[in-house]
């Protein structure tokens, strides 16, 4: 079996990141995982005592390399402006694969997390890799034809390599 790409959400873990299946594949399957991110959480990671205690560490390197006369409030403003310049909610934040994520999508995870769609601001991109899905452990699935489709194949895998 050639890659089979899917890119459709399945469902939400008991630890609460969203599940994509990635792709199907002739040894497995991969999947993307995602974490909701709400303005609180944005306006927190961006308190100029949360970045300083975060990446404080970048200013002292730089001071150490004489890059810098700047100091720790200074350098850390100028990382928050560069990072909104560029299109970032906060430094960190990854947006890897969100497109994968449609209107549709975010108003389903709001409704499984009894949150206000508005609440989402965004998705972080947490990881994509292979997984199992017999350990996968699901809290909410949303799309039980895909997670049955996906734990076939891999059932299938498993007998061809007995």
């Amino acid at each position: 079996m050639e890659r089979q790409r899917i890119n459709k959400l399945l469902g939400i873990t008991k630890t609460g990141k969203i599940v994509y299946v990635y792709s199907l594949y002739s040894s497995g399957a991969s999947v993307i995982y995602f974490d909701t991110i709400s303005q609180d959480f944005i306006n927190e990671q961006n308190d100029i005592e949360t970045v300083k205690e975060q990446y404080g560490y970048l200013w002292q390197e730089t001071v150490a390399r004489k890059e810098t006369e700047c100091s720790l409030e200074e350098f850390m403003w100028g990382i928050l402006a560069d990072n909104r310049a560029n299109g970032g909610y906060y430094l960190g934040h990854d947006d890897s694969y969100v497109h994968s994520i449609d209107d549709d999508d975010k108003k389903r995870i709001a409704d499984a997390l009894k949150l206000d769609p508005d609440d989402i601001v965004t998705f972080n991109f947490c990881g994509v890799g292979a997984v199992d899905f017999s350990t996968l452990d699901l809290k909410i699935i949303f799309d039980l034809d895909l997670y049955n489709q996906a734990f076939e194949h891999e059932a299938r895998i498993r007998e061809e390599a007995e």
